[in-house]
């Protein structure tokens, strides 16, 4: 039965049911017998109600759990993540640091450092912390994305180009990483390279608008109006109002000689 419980509990906190989670963890709470135990359901009591947007329950659960087990990083992370709801960037970044006092190698206090540092466009930063979750595990594909995008911002594109290689290496389906390497292959100028790549995000977002704008681009690049054409279509057909599409389509509509076409897109 507790072990029913617990798989009932996981599968509606999983798909979002966060109200109906919380009485089956507080149906786990009743029969718990071990402290480790009772300081973790309450922990994930605190996530569920914390999505809830129920700040002071969440802090309370959270608290909870660590006046149970101080020592766990989880915890500690859970309390960052709960401040972090309300703008106390500070308090949040302390919570996390805590973590890593415990277990230095706490991932998900690394990604979220991480992720302050890179918001705050503190690059150096950032990178120091998803790399270190690259050493820690070094088939992380979310670790590989995040230091190809700090590459990104600081212009190191073939840099950026390895990591997003390791991430697709590691999953093929990564559709952000596939639209990344497009978007660089397109700045180097290889528009063959490029379209591939936007082909196959394509295959896994289909109504990515932004996608099958770019697609559209390496294709008139490449000298292929008609599935430029066909391109820039999709994306209009996704998002009416693109700020480019229209203008990009007129200007293959005009490449293919079909003026009448391209004056209802200027």
């Amino acid at each position: 039965m507790k072990d029913d419980t617990a798989k009932l509990a996981q599968q509606l906190h999983s798909r979002g049911q966060f109200d109906q989670a919380i009485n089956e963890y507080k149906k786990l709470l009743e029969n718990a017998k071990k402290t480790s135990e009772k300081a973790d359901i309450h922990r994930l009591i605190a996530i569920a109600q914390s999505q809830l947007d129920k700040h002071e329950a969440a802090v309370e659960h959270i608290n909870m759990s660590l006046s149970l087990d101080e020592q766990s990083p989880a915890a500690w992370h859970t309390k960052g993540m709960i401040t972090l709801k309300t703008k106390d960037t500070a308090s949040s970044k302390s919570h996390f640091k805590k973590a890593l006092t415990i277990n230095e190698q706490h991932i998900a206090s690394l990604q979220s450092l991480g992720n302050l540092a890179y918001r705050a466009e503190d690059l150096t930063k950032a990178q120091h912390y998803y790399q270190q979750i690259a050493n820690i595990d070094p088939q992380h594909a979310h670790a590989h994305f995040n230091l190809a995008l700090v590459d990104i911002k600081n212009k190191h594109l073939q840099s950026a180009m390895t990591h997003l290689d390791k991430v697709l290496n590691i999953n093929p389906n990564h559709a952000k990483a596939l639209g990344q390497k497009g978007e660089i292959l397109m700045e180097m100028k290889q528009f063959k390279q490029a379209a591939v790549c936007f082909t196959l995000k394509l295959t896994l977002e289909p109504y990515h608008a932004e996608s099958w704008h770019s697609l559209g681009q390496a294709e008139m690049k490449l000298g292929n109006m008609k599935e430029a054409i066909e391109s820039f279509k999709n994306c209009l057909n996704d998002h009416s109002e693109h700020p480019a599409a229209n203008q990009d389509l007129a200007n293959a509509y005009v490449k293919t000689a079909d003026y009448p076409s391209a004056l209802s897109h200027y």
